[in-house]
């Protein structure tokens, strides 16, 4: 969800030209008001501006934001105490493992990832090229939503740079009480061993859940090629 946080900062001309094509936009509001959602799991949530999106178009319902890099983390606490309601932060990231995991902050911290940039999300976005290794803590959804409440219908968000694939392996048990996913997608491999699309798409499917469509399409600035989108999923035709 590079794209969606670009926008608070440039123009739409500005971000045409890095890449990001905001055609579908609207889906997600759409997505989020029709779902009525009572719990939000925000995993990915950097400086909180899902959060904050979500609570605008939802008042009510509760939000649990994860967000493991230090400096992010102490802005969205700032941003969540700004919020109405219950809403909740922790500073882990979500995987298919409990530890420590190393990880690889960019200075462009939305580019941050446990996995490694291949040199194709370098070359299109020359401005992410610095890394610096930190050790976070992480842990599996289903270890820390074992014996946690959650009100449905509830919303998994997920944006975490390749690392999908791992955070829904430790969420099985999760996803059944999840209603929908609004998860980041990619079309080409920006970081080694990511998923792509197609593996999202399998295993949401094989948990039960439809495919809703796209929006925030990120481009390579050069080629035009899709790279990145955001993906709604849902266990209902709201969508």
């Amino acid at each position: 969800m590079v794209a969606a946080r670009a926008v608070r900062h440039v123009g739409r001309r500005v971000l045409h030209m890095m890449g990001v094509d905001m055609t579908g936009a609207d889906l997600f509001d759409q997505f989020i008001i029709r779902g009525g959602y009572r719990t939000v799991l925000d995993v990915g949530a950097n400086e909180g501006a899902f959060a904050r999106k979500v609570r605008s178009l939802l008042p009510e319902c509760e939000i649990h934001a994860f967000e493991p890099l230090p400096v992010e983390y102490e802005k969205l606490e700032k941003t969540l105490a700004g919020l109405s309601g219950v809403a909740r932060s922790y500073k882990i990231a979500l995987g298919s493992e409990d530890g420590n995991r190393t990880m690889n902050k960019n200075r462009f911290s939305p580019s941050s990832s446990v996995l490694e940039m291949e040199s194709t999300h370098v070359s299109a976005f020359p401005h992410t090229g610095e890394t610096e290794a930190i050790t976070i803590n992480m842990r599996k959804l289903d270890s820390w939503a074992d014996g946690v409440a959650l009100r449905g219908p509830t919303l998994l968000k997920l944006d975490v740079q390749g690392y999908e694939g791992q955070v829904l392996a430790g969420a099985s048990n999760t996803l059944q009480r999840v209603s929908a996913v609004f998860t980041e997608v990619s079309f080409r491999r920006l970081y080694q061993d990511s998923v792509l699309f197609d593996d999202i798409y399998q295993c949401l499917v094989n948990q039960g859940f439809k495919f809703g469509g796209l929006c925030n399409n990120l481009l390579h600035p050069g080629t035009r090629e899709l790279l990145q989108s955001d993906a709604v999923f849902s266990r209902d035709e709201q969508v």
